[in-house]
């Protein structure tokens, strides 16, 4: 049996305050540097996780949609 005490977890966090890591993000994320912030303002976090996961539901959200309004109005 291991006795070595877990090591915790390391989270990700998104430092907006360096350009070239607002950069890295963004575009690891796939959105623009407007659409980190606004997703980081929107989740009220800056764990990279969370961050990603917000962008991804927002966008299955704009799909949806879009399809309901190309289905009703098409």
């Amino acid at each position: 049996m291991n006795n070595f005490p877990s090591l915790p977890n390391k989270k990700s966090i998104i430092d907006l305050t360096d350009e070239k890591a607002q950069h890295y993000w963004a575009a690891r994320l796939g959105t623009t540097i407007e659409g980190l912030k606004s997703a980081i303002r929107a989740c009220q976090s800056m764990e990279a996780e969370e961050v990603q996961a917000y962008i991804q539901d927002s966008a299955r959200t704009r799909k949806l949609w879009a399809a309901d309004r190309a289905h009703l109005f098409g």
